[in-house]
């Protein structure tokens, strides 16, 4: 099933939204679209943010969120 938040080469995306699609994406594919999983894998991001000392979270941290709920 292909990720609602895949963007076609044709759609031209502003280069400050890339790492919006790209944590999106890592979060939707790696929860497998669950709700559940989707919110779990969020919350996670926001904590390895605010350990970080950031307001909001970004790739960096959407990659610790999978980390730690992975477990990889």
């Amino acid at each position: 099933m292909p990720s609602p938040f895949s963007v076609s080469p044709s759609t031209s995306v502003p280069a400050a939204a890339e790492w919006v699609i790209s944590m999106v994406t890592l979060i939707h594919t790696t929860s497998r679209g669950y709700p559940r999983a989707v919110n779990n894998f969020s919350l996670q991001a926001l904590v390895a943010a605010f350990a970080t000392g950031k307001n909001l979270f970004d790739e960096a941290a959407a990659r610790a969120s999978v980390s730690e709920v992975v477990g990889d």
